[in-house]
Order: structure tokens, then C-alpha cells, then sequence
């Protein structure tokens, strides 16, 4: 392994290292960068949540939320399976 850190550095040294992959060890890869994709996408949205709730924007959805009339579930909506 390198001791690399730049990316610009690191990212022809990861390609070269998956390339070498079994399948297994390509399936896993794959999940962690899924992971860490899903993990980076849920810290934006929670730093937008944290805005919208600064802004006050949360306690008025929820507060029009409540004054609008029930539905059933699914209402209007398609359903996937």
C-alpha cells in the first residue's frame, strides 16, 4: 500500500486495487461505497432538516399537516406492487 493522501494521488491507486478484486471482495467494495453514499446523503438532509427547522418551516408543515383533512392511507397514491 501507499502512503498517498492526495486524491488526485489516491484515486489511480483505488482504481488499480479494485481492479485486482475477486467478485467477493468487489461485492464489498460496492456495499461500502453504497453505504457511505447513503451515509453522506442522510448527514445533507439532516443539515437541511436542522435549516428548515431554524427557520421555523417544520412547525408550520406539520402544523398545516394537522389542519388538513384525513385521508386514508395510500390515498392518491400509486401503488408499487
Amino acid at each position: 500500500m501507499s502512503n498517498a493522501t492526495l486524491p488526485e494521488e489516491l484515486r489511480p491507486l483505488v482504481h488499480q486495487e479494485v481492479d485486482t478484486l475477486d467478485d467477493v471482495g468487489l461485492e464489498t467494495v460496492h456495499r461500502v461505497i453504497l453505504r457511505m453514499r447513503m451515509e453522506q446523503s442522510l448527514e445533507r438532509l439532516d443539515g437541511m432538516a436542522d435549516e428548515m427547522r431554524a427557520k421555523g418551516v417544520m412547525e408550520t408543515a406539520a402544523r398545516d399537516h394537522r389542519r388538513s383533512p384525513r385521508r386514508s392511507p395510500g390515498a392518491g397514491h400509486d401503488r408499487l406492487h
